[in-house]
């Protein structure tokens, strides 16, 4: 009920209480015309013992339902204003039992269960899923409108990283490029957790004493060698060895645990010229793609000749692409 509307009930409830006293009131006085019990003389004419009238009696009976209905009206009031009462924020309008404030049995919240996966778990190649139809024509569209780059623009590439030369360098994740040094420190090898070691130089320079790491040097240090026997000169054909090389460090990666260092002399040519087939074999990057992941942690330097060879490789493995993508996109368009 809203303000106004109590306002209204009362007044009317007032002015009802009003009507009923002024007429209790004119009952109480005398009629006119009747006879007060004293003669015109003023003797007393009524008898001794007084007895209580009609009229007193409605009088007393109206008094009391008068009584009986404001204390009526006054209890319907005052629920009123009891419900309608506003209660500070915070404050329970009930008073608050005292079970209430003793902790029951704490409920244990359930741990958030995170599934980590090693950092060195992620260099392994997972199950490979197959594209989709709209995966391969965007793939063979990029590669339609690839264009490769010549060799001199490959040495200009190379020559703009501006690193300082390291023994030993991370480029690929558990894959490690370096020079002849590292590749003799038995100590440092262990203390790296080396576990497979490809050795990127001739068995000439060997004979001369020029690097002793051959497989019997690593006698009991429980590390896998291959040996590439390649001479840093721009006539040496190292195409041959670049498949054989890149499935070397392949197998070696699918345990997470193991490190491959390739090396050479220095590990600017040879070793590098390696790294960066394995790279455009098994993650299918762009001969361009591969030198930028790798001088990005590395200053590396194949000659022009490995360089050519490359390309070659580049090319090859583009026509083989493009050649895969167009058959999956035939067996799409069949199944339509």
């Amino acid at each position: 009920m809203s303000m106004e509307k109590r306002n209204v009930q009362m007044k009317f409830d007032i002015s009802k209480m009003k009507c009923w006293d002024l007429k209790g009131s004119e009952d109480m006085t005398e009629p006119a015309g009747s006879s007060s019990g004293k003669d015109q003389g003023g003797m007393d004419t009524s008898t001794t013992t007084e007895k209580t009238s009609p009229t007193e009696n409605t009088n007393v009976r109206k008094s009391h339902k008068f009584c009986a209905f404001f204390r009526r009206r006054w209890k319907a009031v005052k629920k009123i204003f009891q419900k309608n009462r506003v209660v500070p924020i915070g404050i329970s309008a009930q008073p608050v039992p005292e079970t209430l404030c003793v902790p029951g049995p704490s409920v244990p919240k359930p741990e958030l269960q995170m599934d980590l996966v090693d950092a060195e778990q992620l260099c392994v190649p997972g199950p490979i899923c197959p594209k989709t139809e709209h995966q391969v024509k965007t793939e063979l569209s990029i590669l339609q409108m690839y264009i490769p780059q010549s060799v001199i623009q490959l040495q200009d590439r190379l020559e703009q990283c501006t690193l300082d030369w390291t023994p030993i360098t991370e480029v690929w994740c558990n894959v490690f490029i370096g020079n002849e040094e590292t590749a003799k420190d038995r100590a440092k090898l262990k203390e790296m957790g080396i576990t497979h070691i490809l050795n990127a130089t001739a068995s000439e320079e060997d004979l001369h004493g020029k690097i002793s790491s051959r497989e019997e040097y690593y006698r009991g240090m429980n590390i896998t060698y291959y040996n590439v026997p390649a001479v840093d000169e721009v006539w040496f054909d190292i195409s041959e060895y670049l498949f054989p090389a890149a499935e070397f460090i392949h197998k070696a990666l699918s345990n997470p645990e193991d490190k491959v260092l390739v090396h050479c002399i220095h590990g600017v040519s040879r070793s590098s010229t390696l790294v960066l087939a394995y790279l455009m074999i098994h993650h299918n990057m762009m001969l361009e793609d591969a030198i930028d992941h790798v001088t990005d942690v590395r200053w590396i330097g194949p000659n022009m000749g490995f360089l050519n060879q490359l390309t070659v490789l580049n090319s090859d493995l583009l026509m083989k692409r493009k050649l895969q993508l167009t058959k999956q996109l035939g067996k799409y368009l069949k199944t339509r």
